[in-house]
């Protein structure tokens, strides 16, 4: 997380999450200036990708990645 606020501008906040009902459910909610920095530039650094390599190891599950829109 400190790699991606550090080294990508366009990531404008990273914030954990846990359900409030089951502690074990997490949300990572991500603010990208645009939808292209973030599928674009991000999804192919380094660290994102040995994030997604090494996630087997502390996840029961693959992410479910979507992409909201404010007002």
């Amino acid at each position: 997380m400190a790699t991606v606020l550090a080294t990508e501008p366009a990531c404008l906040g990273i914030e954990i999450l846990r359900h409030a009902d089951d502690p074990d459910r997490i949300l990572l909610h991500e603010r990208w200036t645009d939808r292209e920095a973030y599928e674009g530039p991000h999804m192919n650094t380094p660290h994102l990708r040995e994030f997604i390599a090494g996630a087997p190891a502390f996840l029961a599950g693959p992410p479910e990645i979507s992409i909201w829109r404010g007002r």
